[in-house]
């Protein structure tokens, strides 16, 4: 370990001294290389790493909070504006007068006035995060990684960097909450407790259990110090940070066993004295179980370091692999940010899907089904096996009715119920759709089809009750029972979707009310869900015929289909006193009123950027090509400092009856009239398709974190919005990052739209758009289980030609909606390692 800090030591002091611009990200964050992401000092706001292993999830933030949790289980709380830290790590550096001086590990930890001069770095890796607290004397540093086990694994190091022999502690603490909740209360600690054992700690909290195994590797005669009770460290004070046992290298008691009238945790202490270069590791393998019997049968487990290296540095080359089925190198950007840097950038991408796609939670206890079905049509496209498994175990979530629920939890044993949200939103099977669609031409995989999934009821007694169903079927099938829960909400009157409870913008939860007293949700419509049902109509079409299965189902989707086309076309376009048009966002019961109209119910004009990306992005804009203007022109009216705007005007309260919450999130925020990131990429998307590429590039520059010097979150990963409101003093920041899908929507507006790169169920097509903001690119994909390389080069000839492993390809078609020049290339002629390219 120590040599690995020592060489990372290394390269920070270069990038110190001669800083790379294809390296610099906001906020004093920095890539030392491809796979490496130093974090120092920064204005404000913190950044974070997850590490997972099959559904734990354990943040890393650059300030040292750590929180752990696997679905609805927390293992470390989370902590919640300025709570004590639940782990904590400090060294010591003995003084001639027998005190030592403490050296925080962590940012948050660090004293207010420190005697020594400290350098503290963080360095992220996809595999594990590196804290270092750096003297003149002693480095002390830190690596936090999970293992294939659901273990999580600490080492602790102190590196004698100086001449002289030095005394020194390494002390370390951990308070586990074990709790399917986010905190204790008063209570709980009569359910808490805990024992010291020759190797290990054990930690209970209402019948969950941590195991904490440990190790120290040291050349010299080490002293342990130990405790599971809380007091023991804290004493009379409130936070370690002003504990005296940082003074005196001691606790003021070492408790073997707590139980009630102390809070457990499990701490160490450990001094010894290190000569010149000598240096000390201190392991510790966390491990929690649901009974007690198990997790004794784990307790005083030997620590092999050498195995954890090895089995690290192999999830390291394995992940690598995986991502290496997609590469993108882009060259000569014409835009703003450095392209050396978004290459990288968009590597980093890559992590914050394949986290969020296969993980069991990410924001909040739950998985929204929408959420996870957007990330996984990223994902699949370097990690098909992994992503397949997912698409998979989510749709045992599916209602018996077709019905997706909104969010579910992953149970911790098979026995338990999940937790589910079962608010009606219409939108969350339009998505499972779209997925598998997509899912299958990437992968030429129909065996999925034949994957056995369950379903869940709701319990008649208590509509918020589920139970597990007695039906088990096909994923197949349940794609036919979500299209025909889909097809019964088609509003008569219109032919277009409801909205029930609501869509993708969660914010506007109004529109699918009624004061009809006898019914629960009214005929409020959902244009963008309209449109998405209308692309699940085709893609289901083609599926049945690709398949020649369930074709008894396929006049049906034409007929939903034609019903879809021809209420939207009728009843989804506005039309004013001038004769302009405009697409609608929705309409309330009976259309009693319309939202993104010329005149919505406060008497605003008003933008929607959803509903009028998604009339392209649907193909619904070849049924009438004459609005591409109006719905362009209505795009860019959206333009912000920030991005895309989601609605160019803000509701306030005056329209709480007719849209819902949106009216009461404040104006600049979220998705009231700001660049929530999702829409603004969406909109950039139809930009690319409509033919305008130049304007597409400008406003994906503007939605990627990376052209954002004050971001307040993570800087090399997608947040969900950028907010503004000066009255609020609010200016680009953010209100989460990592969890959203504005990072798979980044990768597929680069791959789809950017590159052209479409796959069907039948081949390839390829249309590249008509202005590229680089002057040579690269990407590598896997294709059908083909490695496909597509290269670019504007060599000005004023002609694009593409060239298929050499060969010129003329009989090239035209897009209809852009008007850019598409290569097609069938099943039959795709192949491994086919080369691709394009000369314009």
């Amino acid at each position: 370990m120590a040599d690995i800090i020592t060489n990372i030591l290394k390269q920070i002091k270069e990038a110190e001294l001669n800083p790379k611009d294809e390296c610099k990200l906001p906020q004093n964050a920095y890539y030392l290389d491809d796979d490496k992401i130093l974090c120092k000092d920064r204005d404000f706001g913190v950044s974070r790493f997850p590490y997972t292993s099959d559904g734990l999830i354990l943040w890393a933030y650059s300030n040292g909070i750590i929180e752990a949790c696997e679905s609805t289980f927390h293992i470390f709380k989370p902590l919640y504006y300025y709570e004590e830290p639940s782990v904590n790590f400090f060294g010591g550096i003995k003084t001639e007068n027998g005190d030592y001086i403490p050296v925080a590990l962590f940012e948050n930890s660090r004293q207010l006035n420190e005697q020594l001069k400290i350098d503290r770095y963080v360095v992220y890796t996809n595999q594990c995060a590196y804290y270092i607290a750096d003297t003149d004397s002693v480095t002390f540093s830190l690596r936090i990684h999970t293992d294939v086990d659901k273990h999580i694994h600490f080492s602790f190091n102190a590196l004698n960097k100086s001449k002289e022999q030095v005394s020194i502690y390494m002390f370390s603490l951990f308070d586990a909450l074990l709790r399917n909740a986010e905190s204790d209360n008063f209570w709980d600690r009569m359910h808490k407790y805990a024992f010291t054992y020759e190797k290990s700690y054990l930690l209970n909290s209402y019948g969950d259990y941590m195991v904490v195994n440990r190790k120290t590797q040291c050349p010299n005669e080490v002293v342990e110090n130990r405790t599971v009770g809380k007091s023991d460290i804290f004493g009379n004070r409130k936070s370690v940070i002003n504990s005296p046992v940082l003074k005196t290298g001691r606790f003021l008691r070492n408790s073997t066993a707590v139980n009630t009238t102390n809070l457990p945790v499990a701490a160490d202490i450990f001094t010894t004295v290190l000569l010149q270069n000598e240096s000390i590791r201190c392991e510790y393998d966390l491990s929690y179980y649901h009974n007690r019997k198990e997790a004794e049968e784990h307790l005083n487990d030997a620590i092999d370091t050498v195995i954890i290296d090895a089995e690290l540095d192999f999830a390291i080359q394995n992940e690598k692999k995986e991502f290496d089925n997609l590469k993108i190198k882009l060259g000569d950007w014409k835009g703003n940010v450095n392209v050396g840097l978004l290459n990288k950038f968009l590597r980093t991408i890559q992590k914050q899907v394949s986290v969020c796609a296969l993980g069991k939670n990410y924001a909040g206890s739950l998985i929204g089904i929408r959420d996870v079905m957007q990330q996984l049509e990223g994902s699949l496209m370097w990690q098909p096996k992994e992503s397949r498994e997912k698409i998979i175990n989510a749709l045992n979530y599916v209602l018996e009715d077709g019905r997706a629920p909104r969010q579910f939890s992953v149970p911790e044993t098979a026995d338990r119920l999940p937790k589910l949200d079962l608010k009606e939103y219409i939108d969350q099977g339009v998505w499972i759709i779209s997925t598998l669609y997509t899912y299958l031409a990437y992968t030429d995989d129909y065996s999925i089809l034949d994957e056995k999934c369950s379903y869940y009821v709701v319990d008649e007694a208590n509509t918020k009750v589920v139970k597990k169903s007695d039906i088990c079927d096909t994923v197949f099938e349940h794609l036919i029972r979500i299209m025909d829960f889909l097809s019964s909400n088609i509003d008569s009157s219109t032919g277009c979707l409801r909205a029930l409870y609501g869509d993708w913008n969660d914010a506007i939860d109004a529109l699918g009310k009624t004061e009809d007293k006898d019914k629960k949700f009214g005929s409020g419509v959902s244009v963008m869900a309209s449109l998405q049902f209308y692309q699940n109509c085709n893609e289901m079409i083609e599926i049945l015929e690709k398949t020649g299965r369930f074709t008894e189902n396929a006049e049906k989707y034409k007929t939903c289909a034609k019903t879809l086309k021809n209420g939207l076309l009728k009843y989804a376009v506005d039309v004013n006193k001038k004769g302009e048009k405009r697409i609608l966002h929705g309409w309330g019961d009976k259309r009693s009123y319309k939202i993104g109209s010329f005149n919505d119910p406060d008497g605003v004009s008003r933008i929607s950027s959803i509903s009028n990306s998604f009339w392209i992005i649907s193909d619904m804009i070849k049924n009438d090509l004459s609005l591409k203007e109006t719905i362009v022109n209505d795009i860019n009216k959206l333009t912000s400092k920030y991005g895309l705007l989601t609605f160019d005007k803000a509701f306030d309260g005056k329209s709480a009856k007719f849209v819902g919450r949106i009216s009461t999130i404040t104006k600049g925020t979220y998705e009231n009239e700001a660049s929530y990131v999702h829409a603004a990429l969406f909109a950039g998307c139809a930009l690319f398709k409509a033919g305008q590429g130049k304007r597409a590039w400008e406003e994906f520059e503007k939605s990627i974190i990376i052209s954002h010097n004050n971001c307040n979150m993570t800087p090399f990963v997608m947040p969900n919005s950028y907010c503004y409101n000066p009255e609020y003093c609010i200016d680009g920041e953010s209100m989460g990052d990592w969890y959203t899908g504005s990072g798979t929507v980044v990768l597929k507006e680069m791959v789809k739209y950017g590159f052209g790169v479409n796959p069907t169920l039948d081949g390839l097509s390829i249309t590249m758009p008509d202005f590229l903001n680089f002057d040579n690119a690269e990407l590598q994909i896997n294709i059908k289980n083909k490695k496909v390389k597509l290269l670019y080069k504007n060599e000005n000839t004023g002609k694009r030609k593409y060239f298929v492993n050499s060969q010129l390809k003329a009989n090239l078609s035209f897009d209809e909606v852009s008007g850019n020049p598409t290569l097609y290339i069938p099943n039959e002629d795709l192949f491994d390692g086919i080369e691709i390219k394009v000369i314009d």
